[in-house]
């Protein structure tokens, strides 16, 4: 099946399924907490990782968290939890 096609079969998914359309763009889902937590679903994995800076892979997306105290609290293969001083969330594309 040509990619065209897989992409129209997975358009007409959410479609059907009701779901929302950042789902199909394969982007991360994000919650901010305050200046202190940061959850993201979806992501491809962690870029790079300091106390003051951390960037996360999101499909057709670069999340970059900058802050101070950074430290990743938990994170599995589709979820990350991010806590700390956040200063700025960046969406790079």
């Amino acid at each position: 099946m040509g990619k065209r096609k897989l992409a129209q079969v997975g358009q007409e998914a959410v479609e059907r399924l009701d779901l929302p359309p950042e789902v199909a763009a394969g982007v991360p889902q994000m919650e901010l907490y305050g200046n202190r937590q940061i959850y993201l679903s979806g992501h491809r994995g962690v870029i790079s990782y300091s106390t003051e800076e951390v960037a996360v892979a999101g499909g057709s997306l670069t999340v970059r968290i900058t802050g101070t105290e950074l430290q990743l609290a938990a994170m599995t293969a589709e979820e990350l939890r991010l806590t700390g001083r956040i200063k700025q969330v960046e969406l790079m594309e």
